[in-house]
């Protein structure tokens, strides 16, 4: 798994923490304990905020007196260096790296940019020969990615006044709000857009939650609820070091999920001393409040560091009566389900012996989470309440015995029970009840190796080699009947390999390129069903000059069924044909309607590629600009043909021809009412007449649907040196997305990005930070896109809508009469904008009228910080 670290790397690496050499001397109140130099070094870049390169297996071990008190950032780092051996070498650009003293003489243009650094950041370390960035998409050290990754820190997320990772990426230009997540309310179309247990996931490109691979320190989770979508809402920000978000298909590097791409959340790799925040806040319309409460600790020794984060939130309720806009439905119905959760990580290292490193993090959360779906203003209607419960934990080991190569063991066993208890109620009294678990689990191992194999054209050729086994299990559950719904397990083993080859060096001193490599890499998984997967995948990278990248990667990828697709209960009902659009068949005809699971689906499939250029011009010193284009055909979707709005036309339609089979024998009848384990229900209030059957339909789980997604992602950030009048930093993100699917062969193609419930084509945000002295203001505009609402004959219109979000913040020195205390003041949609109107579906009065993939009803939220650090 790849890592690469805008604090401090994770073991082996290369670590740049953020900081540049500023125009002139500025005064900065800095608190860094004595300890490890790599701790003094991380706690140097969050209290200065600029880049500096360290090479992480060099500075291990090396302690540091630390530095506390008011001085300019040269004369800090001085200090923090000061009887170490090491000491700070500027580039040419003003990047900072730390070396050796013996070798702190001197700088060239070939130090003063690294290849592949997302971000902000521009400085380097020595030579590039010594260089060992590891980014997500990759599993070779020193590796520049040739897909796109976007990196959000979490000075980042503060500074945009979000509170955790699920709304971060909710609001990224190459996410989505729909499928698990806490905005999306009853109403929104597909079975993937539920809100069944508080948490969020990650959506990139709209292709669903269970398309996208969500990790933690590279480390797989359970599913959370049904869709296989992995849960990051209860993830403490205050341990988050940062989000990487690649945007490319990637199962050769992942296997299973990473169709869209990857998310990857990063801890801290290290912290010292006592942390607690505390956060208050509202919105204005009503409803809404929110409390949070966080801590964070660690220590650190010699030989090794442990961290622990614990987060507790309460976020009250928005009912239908706190906003206007929900006029037509009842008034106590919940548009956002109050929920209390409590979330912690830990994370640790040793060092066992000379070159044996053992890690390990882990989670656990449970929330708490009520709904009211009233279909009145009486006590009539759905009361839900879940309580999601989760822990993962993966410990492993790290051997370096050769020369350049790193062997590691390691391995994961998570699980996520989401308990739901549904009650029915008609005037206060309980008619029904349903009970039950959405029980997920993951269990794996893997053993892999990176390294060197041989020299050419002055630098490494490096190969990645392993293998491993992972089980996940799911159970779908009703305790109230003691059956289950969808009950079943899926395992896997698999073996992979990735080589990169430097095919242009720098140190050749090329007039014409600067540097060319070549990646390639391919995955083999044998799933239990005796299912084969090859993945593979190619990538390219050249530059022409130093700062400037021309990329491009092409490959496969793939996902697994979900086990609930696989798993669920079948059914087989007897319908009046009337109901699927059988006008043209004698008055009481009926329809055999079946639905349910299906064993012997196949992995949807998908063919990515990505060409970006990414440019960090020297004559612009803290300039990064990157333009992609993405394409993927995403073919074999498993889809319920007949589900929904296509049910009704079943039988009028010739698109659908491939799931009915007409005038049915009474033989073949008797077969599928005979089917062991399948249910049949008469719901025609009727006799069952096998004369008067014209049709079956078939609604099982099939490979059927094909999705053309292709667009364009602009991103560019800036940081700009004002001297004593502090630092600015402006950024932009944009998406611009077309999707279209088919739902069959003989069906048309049509658009999904654009329309209600799914992405729109064009997203954006847009943003600048200033700060100096301590104090900083930030302001950030989120787009989103006008939609299309398809449901009528003739379409309408949905306006798109921009948001602003405020934030202000101080940090107290530590030598306040308080201590350090940073105060933080935000407001996010500052102007409340409300969502803008869309007929609620199906004509049920708990749908709301607004696309709530999209938007949120939250409005206008001010909300205040403060952090101690102690």
């Amino acid at each position: 798994m790849g890592k690469f670290s805008l604090g401090a790397m994770l073991a082996a690496g290369t670590c740049i923490v953020a900081v540049a050499a500023p125009a002139q001397a500025q005064v900065v109140s800095f608190n860094i304990p004595a300890g490890s130099l790599k701790a003094a070094l991380d706690a140097y870049g969050r209290q200065s905020g600029r880049p500096l390169v360290y090479k992480a297996d060099e500075i291990r071990g090396v302690r540091s007196s630390g530095f506390r008190g008011s001085a300019s950032p040269e004369q800090a780092l001085a200090a923090i260096l000061s009887n170490t051996g090491f000491a700070a070498r500027s580039g040419a650009s003003g990047s900072v790296a730390i070396v050796r003293s013996g070798n702190a003489g001197g700088t060239s243009d070939e130090s003063a940019s690294v290849e592949g650094v997302p971000g902000e950041f521009a400085g380097s370390p020595p030579s590039d020969s010594e260089v060992e960035i590891l980014v997500t998409g990759s599993r070779i050290g020193g590796e520049a990615s040739t897909s796109p990754v976007i990196v959000v820190n979490q000075s980042d997320m503060r500074r945009a006044g979000q509170s955790d990772v699920g709304e971060m990426l909710r609001l990224l230009p190459q996410g989505f709000g729909g499928g698990q997540n806490p905005t999306v309310s009853p109403g929104a179309s597909g079975n993937a857009n539920q809100n069944l247990t508080g948490g969020s996931s990650a959506n990139l490109r709209g292709l669903g939650g269970d398309a996208t691979l969500s990790l933690l320190n590279g480390h797989r989770l359970a599913y959370g609820s049904v869709f296989q979508a992995v849960d990051l809402a209860s993830i403490p920000l205050a341990a988050v070091d940062r989000v990487e978000i690649l945007t490319d298909g990637s199962s050769a590097i992942y296997g299973s999920d990473a169709v869209a791409g990857v998310v990857n959340v990063i801890l801290k790799p290290d912290y010292s001393g006592l942390s607690t925040g505390v956060r208050f806040g509202s919105s204005t319309g009503g409803g809404g409040g929110e409390q949070q409460y966080t801590g964070l600790g660690g220590v650190r020794w010699s030989s090794g560091g442990f961290l622990v984060s614990y987060d507790y939130l309460k976020a009250d309720a928005i009912y239908a009566a706190d906003r206007d806009y929900t006029a037509g439905m009842p008034r106590n119905a919940t548009i956002r389900a109050p929920r209390e959760q409590h979330g912690a990580v830990f994370a640790g290292h040793q060092t066992i012996a000379e070159g044996l490193e053992f890690t390990v993090d882990g989670l656990f959360s449970r929330r708490h989470l009520k709904s009211n779906l009233s279909t009145t203003s009486t006590q009539t209607g759905y009361f839900t309440t879940t309580v999601d419960k989760a822990f993962a934990v993966s410990p492993s080991l790290a051997l370096s015995a050769l020369p350049g190569w790193r062997i590691e063991l390691g391995g994961t066993y998570g699980r996520d029970e989401g308990v739901y208890d549904q009650r029915t109620l008609t005037n206060g009294a309980q008619t029904a009840r349903a009970y039950g678990c959405y029980c997920n689990s993951v269990r794996s191992v893997e053993l892999s190796g990176a390294g060197g194999i041989f020299r050419l054209n002055g630098e490494d050729v490096k190969l990645a080699v392993g293998g491993g086994y992972r089980s996940t299990s799911f159970d779908y559950a009703s305790y109230s009947t003691g059956k289950s719904s969808a009950k079943g397990s899926t395992d896997s083993s698999y073996l992979f390999g990735e080589l990169g080859v430097p095919l242009i060096s720098p140190k050749q001193g090329l007039s014409w390129a600067h540097r060319m490599t070549f990646n390639a890499a391919v995955r083999y998984e044998r799933y239990s069903a005796a299912i084969d997967v090859v993945t593979p995948k190619f990538g390219i990278l050249y530059s022409p000059v130093a700062g400037l990248d021309l990329k491009g990667s092409w490959g496969k990828s793939f996902k697994m069924p979900t086990q609930y697709q696989l798993f669920q209960g079948r059914n087989l009902f007897l319908r009046n044909a009337s109901t699927y659009g059988g006008s043209r068949f004698p008055a009481g005809s009926t329809v055999l309607y079946r639905s349910g699971g299906n064993p012997n689906l196949q992995p949807e499939r998908a063919t990515t590629w990505t060409v970006s250029v990414a440019a960090k011009p020297r004559f612009i010193p803290g300039l990064s600009l990157e333009l992609s284009y993405f394409d993927v055909n995403y073919d074999e979707r498993i889809v319920q043909a007949l589900s929904g709005a296509n049910s009704l036309i079943a039988l009028s339609n010739p698109m659908f021809s491939d799931y009915v089979s007409y005038a049915p024998t009474a033989q073949e009848q008797a077969a599928l009412i005979a089917m062991p384990g399948v249910p049949f229900s008469n719901s025609t209030g009727s006799p069952y007449d096998p004369a008067k059957v014209v049709a079956v339909l078939d609604n099982q789980w099939i490979n059927a649907s094909v999705q053309k997604i292709h667009g364009i992602d602009l991103t560019a950030r800036y940081r700009l040196e004002l001297g004593s009048a502090g630092n600015l930093l402006i950024h932009g993100n944009a998406s611009f997305l077309r999707s279209r699917q088919q739902l069959n062969p003989a069906a048309p193609l049509f658009d999904l990005s654009g329309t209600i419930f799914n992405p729109p084509r064009f997203k954006g945000q847009t943003g600048a930070s200033w700060s100096v002295d301590g104090f900083a203001l930030s302001g950030f505009v989120n787009i989103t896109g006008t939609l299309r609402d398809i449901r009528p004959t003739t379409p309408i219109r949905v306006p798109g809508q921009a948001t602003v979000d405020l934030t202000a913040s101080y940090e107290l020195p530590p030598t306040s009469l308080v201590g350090a205390l940073e105060i933080r003041a935000s407001v996010r949609n500052a102007f409340d904008v409300r969502p803008p109107y869309v007929q609620s579906s199906g004509g049920l009065a708990y749908y709301v009228s607004y696309d709530s993939t999209n938007y949120s009803p939250m409005g206008r939220f001010v909300s205040l910080s403060l952090t101690k650090t102690w």
